[in-house]
Order: C-alpha cells, then structure tokens, then sequence
C-alpha cells in the first residue's frame, strides 16, 4: 500500500488492478469448495474410487497370485524334466495342479451370487485340449 510514498508505484498498480468481482468469485469458490467438503463427509462413499479400478487390483493380484503358485511350480518343472528328476516334476506338477484347483475353486465361489456352483453355470464353447489359450 503506497503509505508514506513508500512503495508508491507498486501499490497504485495493485489498487488499478484489484476489481471487486475477482473479490466476488473468490468467495463464492471459497463457499463451493466447503459445500464440497462437507458433502464428502456425508457421501464419501460416492467419492470412493470407482469399481472399475478395485476390480482391476483384484485381478493384479490374482494375476500375481497365479505366478506365485502356478507358473513358478510349472518352471519348476520344466527344469526337473530337463534335468531327468522325475521325482521332482511329479511333486512339482502336483503342486501347481493343486494350486490351480484350490485358486479356482476360490474365484468360482467368489464370482458366484450366493457362493454355490449350478449345473450349467460354467460350460465350455469347445472342449479343452493340449495347446488351448
């Protein structure tokens, strides 16, 4: 502020480019943004992130899962075979397959609405074979 002559051409500038609707809108924005916060303490559920997003960390850590048990038995015995251990690629073979079961038997029953599995509920379009992606 030009008190004094102190800092006179600054401030007349300030005073020149001050303009009361700036006033006006800083208070309404003011005004909006606490009617914000006090509707996401009322609604915060609404303002969660979204369920697309909770479903695809789901799957990144089903995905993280199936490599842990699964993959990770399968190298396992990949190797034995390789090496001619063919006790180690039985209990490795037998590993990932009880992994697989248990993993999906845990995501049917999950994906399921009242946790039971119906005739009919999860039939293949063709018949599963060596190869099959």
């Amino acid at each position: 502020m030009p008190y004094f002559d102190i800092g006179t051409g600054p401030g007349l500038a300030m005073r020149t480019a001050f303009d009361p609707w700036q006033a006006g809108w800083d208070v309404f924005a003011a005004v909006v943004g606490t009617y914000y916060w006090t509707l996401r303490r009322a609604y915060g559920r609404l303002l969660l992130p979204g369920k697309l997003f909770e479903n695809y960390q789901q799957r990144q850590r089903e995905a993280s899962e199936v490599n842990d048990t699964i993959v990770q038995s399968l190298v396992t015995a990949q190797a034995a075979q390789r090496a001619g251990n063919d006790e180690l690629l039985s209990r490795a073979l037998a590993s990932a397959l009880d992994s697989a079961k248990t993993m999906v038997d845990r995501l049917l029953v999950e994906g399921s609405s009242d946790g039971r599995m119906r005739a009919g509920d999860f039939v293949r379009q063709r018949q599963a074979g060596i190869g099959d992606g």
